[in-house]
């Protein structure tokens, strides 16, 4: 009930002012209440957090990128390929019956 009646009162002292000056004194409640409303959750929410944790996880990737950069990710422990089974023969084939489209490079 309280909402209704300051919006209300907001509405009627706008109109009351005159168009111009309304909204302009409307339009600066507005971006003050946005402002607040950002204060508040960079305040409460989670950025503390945030600032906490990235720049431990920016350290920790720059730190085992030349790891990730030297890894062979083709090659397993066996010699085979990890990530995936071995090719068979039908899947080359079907590769290699369909023609290339119009529209590919020249290479």
């Amino acid at each position: 009930m309280t909402i209704i009646a300051v919006l209300t009162l907001g509405t009627i002292a706008s109109a009351v002012s005159g168009v111009a000056r309304g909204i302009r004194w409307l339009s600066n409640i507005d971006m003050a209440l946005a402002l607040v409303l950002a204060v508040f959750i960079f305040v409460v929410g989670p950025t503390v957090f945030l600032m906490n944790i990235i720049p431990g996880a920016i350290t920790e990737y720059f730190g085992t990128l030349p790891d990730m950069l030297g890894a062979n990710m083709s090659e397993g422990p066996t010699g085979r390929s990890s990530r995936s089974p071995p090719r068979r023969r039908s899947s080359s084939r079907s590769w290699t019956s369909w023609p290339a489209p119009a529209s590919s490079p020249p290479w």
